[in-house]
């Protein structure tokens, strides 16, 4: 929860809600907000539960599938370059990102990079996760992070798409930015993201 300094004081409260869709076990997720107000003390009141759980009726839950007729081999990050084309990538655990694009609804999917050789399926191991550069349009910079074969080290490099195909990226352009030996093969993060200062 984000502190509220002083009493009276406003903020808005942001959750990811999980529910499960009987019979199938599936977990939908959605973002909700509430508006709270503090305390005498700067403390939430009691009452900012109870307008939350009034904002997640279930019915307002929705599962619908992302990209119909396309299927990937253990997803686990969904990226938005920002640049204003409207394609998306998709990154698998076994070292391939997929670029997705839409034409009158009907989706396809198109290798984006194949580290697969690097690294590897393995737990909690793999291609971990992505995240463009703010200035991607421009400098066609990504980042990404895996776990390294056989070594387990955790890798951060930069990529460069392709100067000759925009739609892929050069598997030659690694720029190793970071790297962390690790102890356990398990825990070792994933994500990456830039900041609003970028």
């Amino acid at each position: 929860l984000p502190p509220i300094r002083g009493a009276g004081a406003r903020a808005s409260v942001f959750f990811r809600a999980q529910s499960q869709c009987p019979p199938a076990g599936s977990q939908v997720s959605r973002i909700v907000s509430t508006r709270v107000r503090s305390g005498p003390k700067g403390q939430f009141p009691a009452t900012w539960l109870r307008r939350l759980r009034q904002r997640l009726r279930v019915s307002d839950v929705v599962l619908q599938e992302a990209f119909s007729g396309l299927r990937f081999d253990a997803p686990l990050d969904l990226q938005n370059p920002g640049d204003g084309s409207g394609t998306l990538f998709v990154v698998e655990q076994g070292g391939v990102i997929w670029s997705v694009t839409s034409t009158g609804g009907v989706f396809t999917k198109k290798a984006f990079l194949d580290i697969s050789l690097k690294t590897e399926k393995s737990g909690e191991q793999g291609l971990l996760g992505m995240a463009f550069h703010p200035r991607y349009r421009e400098n066609g910079h990504f980042f990404v992070h895996y776990t390294a074969r056989d070594t387990g080290t955790s890798v951060i490099s930069r990529y460069t798409r392709s100067s000759s195909d925009s739609a892929v990226a050069d598997n030659g352009s690694e720029v190793v930015i970071l790297t962390q030996e690790q102890p356990f093969s398990n825990h070792n993060g994933g994500g990456l993201a830039f900041g609003p200062d970028g």
